[in-house]
């Protein structure tokens, strides 16, 4: 199986053989962690809990996050929201000065403390500037502009560290005295020290700060500012501040515009208090939040906003921001009853629509409309126009296991949702990667694959896949990999963007296929999520609304909710290699217990392989049976009175009797690999798989017993060896089975 795992490795294998997109870059050479010893590398070995705006403290490092793109500066207009620009191009990217964490290290018994930034994108490390304000509690009557012609200023603020290139003053506010002491500036960093990226950090002697050794103050308050350096002084006002809690909106950057354009960012503070040292966890927190993590692909794409042009008929067309931070950010939405939750929970994504981004997608959570009690995160699917496709998907998949990793989610009860837009990211995403998910939920989506063109009807099963594409979905094309994964839908008859055609068309491609579906059309909504009927269908197939009394949910329709099944019993995978993108290691090469497929022969950019492999030896999870769901053409829906028509097609466990055979038809294939195990088939009985090929074709088994006897016709038997591997060739079939015998 291609676990997301694996994937992620291969991107990080990958990132390992790129150079990075910065210049200027003088690193130094990174030393050995010692714990007696506190370093830099000591400061930011351990990763944050990736919650934005919001703080902790890990192995006597306190540890601050911010939001990401909320570099905005500020608000000198009376819109919302901050209008500060960045100079264009080159090696700015609109992204210069973004604050992604703050950092304060001191070892217990030492005489100095460690003071780092992190930014979001960093081409030249010359152009941004950090400053990081000490309210030590001695001079509450301070209130001075800092130093170097920042424009800010806070109440109490005693001391002030501007960092910027390799230098660091520490200026005394009070006796307005300065000292400059050495930065260390880690840029365009190797593999090993990616935990370095973008850093900026100095070693600050306790006596600069009026401290002795063993004399550390109960509590700090600090600030921290950042924006360009012209290499003498700040040559803007700051772009971002930190310490600084946001809405939900605009960047999550509205208030902090407002404080900048009056000067004083004395609310913008944190506490840090040392007696919490050497540990404290980051704050349970429920509701909305915001979370950010290090992108797997940024040492491959660069840093900065970009435009995204996107290949659409043939033409490179600009379509609004590609986001290629070193952290990305999604939206996250927790129930108060999982705030403390230990055991595993199921999880939502829901994916946004054309020009949008993650933060406009949980309103209806805040409002309490949708109430399912599992988590719910919102990627950025990497710009607002991405359609999810490349960097895109990378973002929605990466997010997802960003969130998996920090919270305790149940893997067979991951929902993959979206609208719009996110609605066709939904079909190609759950299309390419079917062993993720337990459950595919389109709202006002498709899985049309051309550019906004009707297919006649008598032409659906064999479309035609145009050059270039690269708008709208690829699902479509590949419904042949969601037999496994059940699908639910919803659109609206009115939709003058998506033509209720399009998704009727998509349905009859499923019920051609045979597939496991659900299509509710509502009569008179145009394109527009009815967010109760969200909440209705979540609960549906989260648990088939036994959670509690939902109107408008329907229990016969999936009685005891949707699970994945990570070893079915037939696995019906097509890879286009027209949707690979080698740049990034992205690649569909099979799913469950089938991997490695190779694509023979690619005439066009429509060229396919495919497997339909059945194990009778899971035959008891065979699902042949199938149950018909209406059609019914009027259903009222109970919480908005309005009405729906409705048809589906659900799949049935038919409990057929096991035996120890797999049977494979290939199509078009060079290369592709069984995992015996997980297909069930490695007792140490007689077995037995047969292989229908149109090509010669590499065929490999893994995970068998050492000493296993592997039969072929016209061979000499082979013996497994230690590694569970065993590899063959298959000719083409020229209408005859090739059969293989194990013992």
């Amino acid at each position: 199986m291609k676990t997301y795992a694996a994937v992620l490795l291969t991107l990080s294998l990958l990132t390992s053989a790129c150079g990075g997109g910065s210049s200027g870059s003088t690193n130094p050479t990174p030393t050995e962690p010692n714990d007696d010893v506190f370093t830099v590398e000591r400061l930011w070995r351990d990763a944050g809990f990736g919650l934005a705006a919001a703080d902790e403290v890990v192995d006597n490092v306190y540890i601050a996050m911010d939001y990401v793109y909320d570099d905005k500066g500020a608000n000198t207009n009376g819109l919302p929201g901050g209008d500060s620009s960045y100079p264009s191009g080159e090696p700015y990217f609109g992204n210069a000065a973004d604050i992604v964490e703050i950092r304060l290290g001191h070892q217990p018994g030492s005489d100095s403390l460690w003071f780092g930034s992190r930014l979001n994108t960093v081409q030249n490390p010359t152009v941004a500037v950090v400053a990081i304000g000490i309210d030590d509690g001695s001079s509450p009557e301070i209130y001075n502009d800092w130093p170097f012609a920042a424009g800010v200023k806070a109440k109490g603020v005693r001391y002030v560290l501007t960092l910027r290139g390799t230098t660091a003053t520490l200026t005394d506010l009070k006796t307005s005295q300065s000292q400059d002491f050495y930065a260390e500036n880690y840029n365009d960093t190797g593999e090993t020290a990616r935990n370095l990226e973008n850093t900026l950090s100095v070693e600050i002697p306790m006596a600069a700060l009026g401290l002795k050794r063993e004399q550390m103050p109960p509590e700090w308050r600090i600030y921290a500012v950042s924006g360009l350096w012209n290499g003498s002084q700040w040559s803007t006002p700051p772009f971002d501040v930190a310490f600084y809690e946001d809405d939900f909106t605009n960047w999550q950057q509205n208030k902090q515009a407002d404080l900048l354009a009056g000067g004083d960012i004395s609310e913008a503070n944190a506490h840090v208090h040392f007696s919490e040292f050497p540990n404290r966890r980051s704050p349970v927190r429920t509701g909305q939040q915001a979370r950010i993590y290090p992108s797997p692909i940024s040492k491959i794409i660069g840093e900065g906003i970009t435009e995204w042009k996107q290949g659409i008929q043939g033409l490179e067309i600009p379509t609004l921001n590609h986001y290629r931070g070193l952290y990305l950010p999604y939206s996250v939405w927790i129930p108060e009853s999982l705030g403390e939750a230990s055991t595993p929970q199921a999880l939502f994504l829901f994916l946004h629509g054309a020009s949008q981004n993650h933060l406009d997608m949980l309103n209806a959570f805040e409002s309490g409309t949708v109430n399912v009690p599992a988590y719910t995160i919102a990627p950025l699917g990497a710009g607002e126009l991405s359609f999810y496709k490349e960097e895109g998907e990378i973002d929605v998949l990466s997010a997802m296991q960003d969130f998996m990793t920090h919270y305790p989610i149940d893997a067979d009860r991951v929902f993959l949702s979206g609208l719009s837009m996110g609605g066709q990211g939904t079909f190609s995403i759950a299309t390419h990667w079917p062993e993720l998910f337990a459950g595919a939920i389109p709202f006002i989506g498709t899985g049309q694959s051309t550019f906004n063109e009707d297919i006649p009807i008598d032409e659906i099963g064999n479309e035609k896949i145009p050059e270039q594409r690269w708008m709208n979905s690829t699902g479509r094309e590949l419904l042949e990999n969601a037999h496994n994964l059940p699908w639910r839908m919803q659109n609206g008859m009115l939709d003058p963007i998506v033509n209720p055609t399009w998704p009727a068309q998509d349905v009859m491609r499923m019920q051609e296929l045979g597939n496991d579906y659900q299509w509710a059309l509502f009569h008179t909504e145009t394109h527009n999520v009815n967010a109760s009927y969200q909440n209705a269908l979540y609960h549906q197939v989260l648990n088939g609304c036994q959670s509690a009394e939902i109107p408008g949910c329907v229990l016969s329709r999936d009685p005891n909710g949707l699970r994945r099944d990570t070893n079915p019993a037939r696995v019906i995978y097509k890879i286009i290699p027209f949707h690979f993108t080698e740049r990034l290691g992205l690649r569909y090469e099979g799913a469950y217990w089938v991997s490695g497929m190779e694509v023979k022969e690619t005439p066009s950019d429509g060229s396919f392989g495919l497997v339909d492999a059945t194990s009778f030896a899971l035959a008891h999870k065979l699902k042949t049976g199938r149950e018909t769901l209406g059609p019914d053409p009027l259903v009222i829906f109970e919480p908005t009175l309005g009405s729906y028509q409705f048809q589906g097609v659900r799949h049935l466990n038919n409990e057929e009797q096991t035996s120890p055979r797999l049977e494979a038809r290939l199509e078009n294939l060079s290369a592709i690999t069984f995992d015996m195990a997980r297909a069930g088939l490695t007792q140490n009985e007689s077995r037995e798989v047969i292989i229908n090929t149109d090509t010669e074709t590499q065929v490999t088994f893994k995970n068998l017993k050492a000493g296993t006897a592997v039969y072929y016709p016209d061979k000499d038997p082979m013996l497994v060896n230690d590694s569970g591997f065993i590899s063959f060739t298959v000719p083409a079939s020229q209408g005859e089975m090739y059969r293989v015998e194990l013992e």
